[in-house]
Parts: structure tokens; C-alpha cells; sequence
């Protein structure tokens, strides 16, 4: 399940980018090198994000958080809805969060 945490764009975070890794499954990687395990993706939910599929990669969404509830059982899992736009393609805003 995902839930809603909508957040201020504005807001200090860091961008992942996502790799065609995704689309299979592999690990999520934030542009620092941080493991997805150790961050969360804030936002509303998945019915939202897929209007966002112009700068994620189409279908790419579906993937994404299928591999997120695979692999952060113990964690929030959020999925921001902050307005991307062309500087933000194929990526999300992060932040770190701790086991539920």
C-alpha cells in the first residue's frame, strides 16, 4: 500500500535516477550512491505517478513499485506528486526514512 505525503518541491532532497535495471527488478540507486533501502519516495500514488510517465520511461511505473514493495517491506513507501517537469526527467525526489 502507498501513502499519501505530499511535500513541498521546494523542499531540501536528493533526485534518483532510475536505470533500465529498473525494468527488471534490479536495485534502485539514488545519484549519491545510497541504496533505495535507505530512502523513501514521497508523494500520493500510483494512479497519480502514472501521469508522470513522460519523464519516467512509459510503463516504467508499474515496475517501479512493484520492485519498491518487493524490496522495502519494512519501509514507507511514498511516491511524490511535486510537478515534474523537464529538468526532472526520469527521476523522482527522495529523502531518507527509517524502518517502520
Amino acid at each position: 500500500m502507498l501513502f499519501a505525503n505530499v511535500v513541498d518541491p521546494l523542499e531540501d532532497t536528493e533526485r534518483v535516477t532510475f536505470t533500465d535495471g529498473v525494468r527488471s527488478g534490479d536495485a534502485l540507486r539514488a545519484a549519491d550512491g545510497v541504496e533505495l533501502t535507505d530512502i523513501v519516495i514521497e508523494g500520493v500514488d500510483d494512479k497519480v505517478i502514472e501521469g508522470f510517465n513522460d519523464g519516467l520511461g512509459e510503463g516504467l511505473l508499474i515496475d517501479v513499485v512493484d520492485t519498491l514493495l518487493e524490496r522495502l517491506g519494512d519501509k514507507l513507501i511514498d511516491i511524490v506528486d511535486e510537478g515534474l517537469d523537464d529538468r526532472l526527467t526520469r527521476g523522482v525526489i527522495v529523502r531518507p526514512v527509517e524502518a517502520l
